[in-house]
């Protein structure tokens, strides 16, 4: 199927080329966003997909691995003919987040075999708009997230698709709005990175609840 917004065009027409494909789902909007055009695509095609679902949980706010499932049941629920065959997680411990992620990602190629994988990652707002948050807020952005890039990774032992590479949070969010996401979807997950245990609420005072605020209207 092929998805599209005012920003980008998002193909996922050469799914019915593999057997096993991971996705890498944080529990926040941006992953739950792709892994629904993803679910969606398999089940509308009835492709003969497995998907293995990959999280890292962040020791000091540990909200991926409990959104995450969130997202994967109510996307379960909406498509029940696809096959999720496993959840690989783990924690960050000592390491970079970054860094943590590489190491599931390398278990989800060698130990499960998959083929590719999808991650959400979405352009920043802005750049005066992003700086104008990072003044206001708690925290810092990445400030890599800025520019043109492939949406194929090119990296041929970890091949991989970022649909929204070039999306910013409006663009994320016209996809939930197309798909009359808003109040389903988008409420079983999480952008807050404020470190915390209680992820009762978003904290609303850092960098990423302000861009997903300014992307969807909305926090919750």
């Amino acid at each position: 199927m092929i998805f599209k917004t005012e920003q980008d065009t998002y193909n996922f027409g050469n799914l019915d080329t593999v057997k096993r494909i991971g996705i890498k789902v944080s529990g926040g909007a941006d992953s739950a966003g792709v892994s629904y055009m993803i679910f969606k695509t398999i089940h509308k095609q009835n492709l003969d997909v497995e998907i293995v679902i990959i999280t890292t949980d962040h020791t000091d706010k540990p909200y991926q691995r409990i959104f995450s499932k969130k997202v994967i049941t109510w996307l379960q629920h909406e498509f029940p003919s696809v096959k999720v065959i496993a959840h690989v997680t783990n924690d960050t411990g000592s390491m970079d987040y970054s860094d943590a992620q590489d190491v599931v990602l390398d278990k989800a190629y060698n130990e499960f075999k998959i083929e590719r994988h999808y991650n959400g990652i979405t352009q920043n707002p802005p750049r005066e708009i992003s700086e104008q948050f990072e003044d206001e807020s708690i925290g810092e952005f990445d400030d890599t997230r800025f520019g043109k890039f492939a949406q194929w990774n090119g990296d041929n032992s970890h091949p991989g698709y970022r649909p929204f590479i070039n999306t910013d949070k409006q663009g994320v969010a016209s996809i939930y709005k197309q798909y009359n996401l808003l109040d389903t979807l988008f409420l079983e997950t999480r952008s807050c990175e404020e470190v915390t245990l209680d992820f009762s609420k978003h904290c609303g005072k850092c960098w990423y609840c302000k861009e997903r605020e300014w992307g969807f209207g909305k926090l919750d």
